[in-house]
This record gives C-alpha cells, structure tokens and sequence, in this order.
C-alpha cells in the first residue's frame, strides 16, 4: 500500500487505519481542499506528520500552517481541528499508548 495514494472522499475526511499494537495505533487522513477534520480532543500523545500538501492547524488560541514534511506533538487534551489548504492533503497520526 502506498499511502500517498490514498483515495480522497468528496463528502469527508478519508481515514485509513495502518496499524493498532499495544504500545501505538498509526492512520492516515486524507482531505481534499477546503475539508475540515472537526474539532476533537486526543487523550494520548499524538504526534502528526503532514506527508503531503498544506494544511491548518487549529488550536484554541493558536494556528499553524504546515507543508510537506513538518512534523508536530499534539497537545493532550487540546480541542483541536485540521483544515485542508491544497487540492490533496495526506498527514500520518500516531496515538501513543500510556
């Protein structure tokens, strides 16, 4: 499977589960232009890798604009959402089991 194909959905965010253990769980969203993954909270360390596009990132009092490559710690317990700025966004979420 190469992730950087994964197919976009017209109506809302595309997102494929790559792999669950018991120390980590890996997926990865899809968003085309102008999609938003809604506003969530994460309860575990989170970490986001934005392996394709641009998007924004969202947090309470603070936004990010990140490009291909950049990497981010989701703050735990930060309402957060992620809005898609190019045609095709491809990021890779890690949850960290505690």
């Amino acid at each position: 499977m190469n992730i950087l194909y994964t197919s976009l959905n017209s109506e809302k965010p595309a997102i494929t589960s790559l792999m669950k253990s018991a120390d980590f769980s890996q997926f990865v969203v899809t968003l085309a232009q102008g999609q938003v993954l809604a506003k969530h909270v994460t309860h575990q360390p989170t970490t986001f890798l934005l392996l394709s596009g641009r998007v924004r990132f969202t947090l309470p009092n603070e936004k990010h604009e990140f490009n291909s490559g950049d990497y981010f710690l989701i703050p735990v317990g930060e309402l957060h959402e992620v809005l898609g700025l190019d045609q095709r966004n491809i990021f890779l979420i890690t949850k960290w089991k505690e």
